[in-house]
């Protein structure tokens, strides 16, 4: 299954201004054990503690409660995009997989978290029909 994100494609400053263009970028969703795998070897300490679809499943339950997305906390963002690199096959590390994305325009941040809620929307339905 492909998934869309909204990513920066260009970002410079030119002429002493901030020139920011924003693109979109294709990514598969795996949902076999490779995202299991995923999650055990980019962020060990968390997976010692949980596995992937029930860290999934308990940050989509929080997002669910979040009345205004525009107020969710820097953390509770990275949490986020760390479930969402663990479902996507992909060869960038978590690091560059953050570069991709801009959180200077509440308009694209606003279209980032809304795709990344039907990411979630996804994963945990996909989830609760395989439990």
């Amino acid at each position: 299954m492909k998934i869309t994100l909204p990513v920066k494609s260009k970002d410079e400053i030119k002429d002493g201004k901030r020139i920011l263009v924003y693109g979109e970028k294709e990514f598969e969703l795996d949902m076999s054990l490779n995202c299991q795998m995923r999650w055990e070897s980019k962020f060990p300490e968390q997976a010692a503690k949980e596995d992937l679809i029930s860290y999934t499943q308990r940050i989509h339950t929080l997002l669910e409660t979040k009345k205004d997305l525009n107020k969710l906390t820097a953390p509770f963002i990275i949490s986020m995009f760390k479930t969402i690199y663990c479902y996507f096959d992909t060869d960038l590390t978590f690091m560059q997989f953050l570069k991709l994305f801009d959180f200077s325009s509440v308009e694209h941040t606003e279209q980032l978290i809304n795709k990344m809620k039907e990411v979630f929307d996804v994963v945990s339905s996909e989830a609760s029909e395989k439990n």
